[in-house]
């Protein structure tokens, strides 16, 4: 009966021994505070309970799962607007950390491509990802007509919200035409030829 109880209190004494390894835990510090991220990437927040002796474990939330998800510490970019990722102890919940998470679209570059023409406005030269651009500006370009813009060789007057990437568009024009009527000869020439007329 002696050793039962003997083995009972050693027992005992290495339970209590390992539980008082486990130190209460302070605070929860990560690798980083605020992230930026364009729409679809991916982030892994990394993190540690302090003192390291305490219990690792926590609870991850997103403030706005529309914008940012959060699953224990990877983050995904869903939609442009900002989220606050919180990281809460499990066993104390009074005990928790936050990170900001910005996320914005992509921007991309338009090129235009003129032909010797030109533009009398200022024009837009990015756009955002997910947004493109509804019309085009019109070049203008002296003895001609403008024809539109051309992407990948295809007549475009806008840029779908869905191609982003950046855009070269390329100007085509035509020669106009003028007709000279003189007595019962009509005459017809495009801009910068010459035309001789009878005396």
């Amino acid at each position: 009966m002696k050793k039962i109880y003997l083995l009972i209190s050693i027992f005992l004494c290495l339970v209590i021994v390992g539980c008082s390894k486990e130190k209460k835990i302070v605070s929860i510090v990560t690798d980083k505070n605020e992230i930026i991220l364009n729409i679809g990437e991916k982030e892994t927040i990394a993190y540690e309970c302090t003192p390291k002796e305490a219990n690792q474990e926590v609870i991850w939330t997103s403030s706005d799962n529309n914008i940012v998800t959060v699953d224990k510490g990877n983050i995904i970019a869903i939609n442009k607007g900002s989220a606050v990722i919180t990281i809460t102890s499990k066993i104390n919940d009074d005990i928790k950390t936050t990170v900001k998470v910005t996320v914005i679209p992509k921007i991309f570059n338009i090129t235009y491509v003129l032909n010797e023409g030109s533009f009398t406005q200022n024009v837009e030269n990015t756009y955002e990802e997910n947004v493109g651009i509804s019309s085009l500006p019109i070049p203008k370009k002296d003895g001609y007509t403008f024809l539109g813009w051309y992407l990948n060789d295809k007549l475009v007057t806008k840029i779908e919200n869905t191609y982003n990437q950046d855009a070269i568009l390329v100007s085509k024009w035509e020669q106009k035409e003028y007709t000279i009527k003189l007595d019962d000869t009509t005459f017809t020439f495009k801009h910068g030829e010459t035309v001789e007329l009878p005396i």
